[in-house]
């Protein structure tokens, strides 16, 4: 008995260690398996969300507040409102209905837009106004008078209780009353507004900071939409807040405007760190619950994953702050149903097949035979696929799968140029083809190593440039992979500090080449090598996909943008097989391949590519499938404007 409760224990200790939450500077891993919540959210979504396309607007200080005056019906259409004989809408709580700031303050904004719009609700507006008033106390604090329970609190708040959200959206409906009206009363109350806003908690305000996330950040303020004996940070209170201090900070007679400048700009810095941590991975949580009260799993709100969209939208259209507009164009690819164009198959050589399905609809003369299992060999022939204008096939070292074997059936070639040696791909291989066409004749183009293959392969290539990549990894060389088909240049590989004897030999043979591209920092190849050849330069990043845009910038007159291959780049030393199949065929219409990895979050420097070069009705076509390269990396990456 004894050793089956030290057994029950040791399997406690190891679920309590696999389920537990890690924070670093970079990733935040719940301790919970999102994927199921992220799953449900999504096949939620449609139903229980409001279409946040409706809200998405630029934001102007004293506009239509986040296009609520076209919205009133949609936002005001739910069964615990009734509105009193004043037409003020109460929510019931309980066994009763009561005013609720954040309500009175909504509908204010719905009807201040219909305003702007030429309705004549100016007065209307202005009633409301007042009502929302009359909940705010001395201090400047809009009051909650009805008792509620937030749900991570195992105690009800007392009827009185304050919140950020009340507070910024009220400055929001008092910068807007003193706009039209000029009447101080709306100027006295704002600066209340304001002072309370960025009161600390521990002085009975709704200021907080952000230390029970991490250390790092405990001088970063944030305003807690519920105020907890530890910190929730609630992600649309604190956005709705934001709002109430900009609007404020341009209501120009008053004198709190420079501080509510201040601690929007405070604000706006702390929100674009710990964006970060309400992304679960294909979906947002409402609150950092999950972190700070040590939760079993993030809280999702449905709803408010729209919610999120537009309000990241609104706050981008203000600051123009790229990591706002980045996780916006993210969560809202998220939950984007478009369908993108995807060439993809079961396995990388179901994939490569389609690709070369789509390389030519008939026959062709030759084909180009590569290892599906090692990028040794296989990435040098690239510029060699492009020569003889044919698609690259992949096989496995022993065998001959049936999508590589049936693919080159119907190619139906008269050659078949073999990459590598027998340890590449056997003769086995080669002759398991032989008996599906005997008329076909094989060429092996394969060295000692993948130095010498390299060197036998570039040989076969006329050219005045080259490009010098490292050769024990594919990150740098799949960068270049379209360029070299493209321009027909050869891929070279080499080691990290001395140039392998066979490139030493192509470097000496081939005088006519006059420049030679080395792709990468000095970290993969050194400048010892670089300070050997003449008429070189560098193009390199700081990783693989920085390196990857910067060639295809560096190059970007050869390309044609209106299509886009997208693939992935890494870190598998598996990865590679989807963006090599595909070269050969961008290069036909001079289309880039944008590298980007398998964790959820796009590198900058992709987007900021995609951005800067892409258009909203580019055809960007995925290579792989979704559980790879999913709709959303896609979505995320085009150009709303």
């Amino acid at each position: 008995m004894k050793i089956i409760k030290k057994f029950l224990v040791y399997i406690l200790i190891l679920n309590l260690l696999f389920v537990s939450v890690i924070v670093t500077n970079n990733k935040v891993y719940a301790k919970y398996n999102n994927q199921d919540l992220v799953n449900d959210a999504i096949s939620r979504f449609p139903k229980e969300a409001r279409d946040f396309n409706l809200f998405l607007a630029d934001y102007e200080p004293c506009g239509d507040y986040l296009n609520y005056g076209n919205n009133k019906e949609i936002l005001f259409n739910f069964k615990e409102l009734k509105f009193d004989n004043e037409g003020m809408p109460k929510v019931k709580y309980g066994e009763g209905y009561y005013y609720n700031p954040v309500t009175l303050a909504q509908y204010s904004l719905s009807v201040y837009g219909e305003y702007l719009k030429g309705e004549n609700t100016k007065e209307n507006f202005l009633k409301i106004a007042d009502k929302l008033l009359t909940l705010q106390d001395s201090r400047g604090g809009f009051l909650y008078n009805f008792q509620w329970r937030y749900y991570l609190n195992n105690y009800d708040y007392k009827p009185g209780w304050v919140s950020a959200m009340a507070q910024g959206q009220a400055l929001s409906v008092l910068a807007r009353a003193y706009e039209i009206t000029g009447n101080k009363k709306y100027l006295e109350a704002g600066n209340k507004a304001l002072n309370f806003l960025i009161t600390p908690i521990s002085k009975g305000g709704v200021m907080a900071n952000l230390g029970s996330l991490s250390s790092s950040l405990k001088n970063n303020i944030i305003f807690e939409e519920y105020i907890s004996h530890v910190p929730t940070y609630t992600l649309n209170g604190f956005m709705f807040s934001l709002l109430g201090l900009y609007d404020w900070a341009n209501v120009d007679d008053s004198n709190k405007k420079n501080t509510a400048e201040k601690y929007f700009n405070e604000g706006i810095k702390s929100l674009t760190q710990i964006l970060k941590y309400y992304d679960i991975g294909g979906f947002t949580c409402y609150d950092l619950g999950y972190i700070t009260k040590n939760r079993e799993k993030p809280h999702i709100a449905v709803n408010y994953h729209g919610v999120h969209i537009y309000l990241l939208n609104s706050l981008y259209s203000i600051t123009n702050d790229r990591i706002l507009y980045d996780y916006y164009k993210l969560w809202k690819a998220y939950v984007d149903t478009t369908e993108v164009d995807r060439i993809s198959g079961v396995n990388r050589y179901e994939t490569n097949a389609n690709i070369s399905k789509e390389f030519t609809k008939e026959g062709i003369d030759t084909i180009i035979l590569a290892s599906g299992e090692n990028y040794a060999d296989a990435l040098s022939a690239v510029p060699l696929a492009s020569k003889n204008q044919c698609p690259i096939l992949l096989a496995e070292s022993n065998s001959i799968n049936s999508f590589t074997i049936n693919e080159i059936k119907r190619l139906n070639p008269n050659k078949i140029i073999v990459i590598g040696g027998e340890g590449a791909i056997s003769q086995k291989v080669c002759n398991d083809i032989k008996k599906t066409n005997q008329s076909i004749v094989f060429e092996r183009i394969g060295g000692k190593d993948r130095y010498e293959t390299s060197y036998l392969i570039s040989s076969k290539i006329d050219s005045k440039e080259a490009f010098l990549v490292y050769g024990n990894n594919y990150a740098d060389t799949l960068s270049i992979a379209t360029i070299s088909a493209i321009k027909g240049i050869p891929i070279l590989l080499t080691q990290e500090k001395c140039i392998p004897n066979p490139i030493k030999n192509y470097i000496d043979e081939n005088t006519q080449i006059d420049k030679y591209y080395i792709i990468g920092g000095n970290g993969v190849i050194s400048e010892n090598i670089e300070s050997q050849i003449e008429n070189t330069e560098r193009i390199g990043g700081k990783d693989r996909y920085e390196t990857n845009t910067k060639v295809l910038n560096r190059f970007i007159d050869e390309l044609d943008l209106s299509k886009v291959y997208m693939a992935i780049g890494g870190p598998s030393n598996m990865d590679y097989a989807d963006a090599l199949s595909c070269a050969p065929l961008a290069a036909i219409s001079k289309s880039p391949i944008l590298l980007v990895p398998t964790t959820r979050q796009i590198p900058k420097s992709v987007t900021d590519f995609a951005y800067g070069n892409l258009q909203n009705n580019t055809n960007i076509i995925a290579i792989g499938g979704k559980a790879i390269l999913p709709n959303y990396k896609i979505n995320s990456i085009i150009p709303e404007k």
